[in-house]
């Protein structure tokens, strides 16, 4: 036994599980956001439809809620647990508000809150 070595796994998953939070997933550099259907069912959205962010850098949040406008960021529907879209100006402003470059990450995931705020919008914060 003793010339065996066993690995375990020492990066822990987090919450980055899309089928089972209220999460969003950001993956640099193609720029693709992943909603999961956790996230999808609190916010009411599916395919086709909008969503609006927004940031404040000083507290290291952002918001998110469901929109309707022509200028919202469309879903489109990836596979039966998510729902995704690619921006690369909104990744500018991810990377901005929670300071991502300098984890040297390329994957990041988000936790947003189940019940919105005072103001109806749904807080994100950076998963740690």
């Amino acid at each position: 036994m003793e010339d065996i070595i066993f690995v375990k796994r020492t990066k822990k998953t987090g919450n980055c599980r899309t089928y089972n939070n209220p999460v969003i997933k950001m993956e640099s550099p193609t720029s693709r956001f992943l909603i999961s259907q956790k996230l999808a069912d609190i916010l009411n959205v599916d395919n086709d439809n909008g969503l609006m962010f927004g940031f404040n850098k000083k507290a290291k949040t952002g918001f998110v809620i469901k929109d309707d406008e022509p200028d919202a960021f469309i879903l489109r529907r990836k596979d039966k647990h998510s729902l995704r879209f690619t921006s690369k100006d909104l990744q500018g402003f991810f990377i901005n508000t929670f300071d991502l470059l300098e984890t040297g990450n390329s994957t990041f995931c988000f936790n947003v809150a189940s019940s919105p705020n005072e103001k109806g919008l749904h807080i994100i914060t950076l998963d740690a």
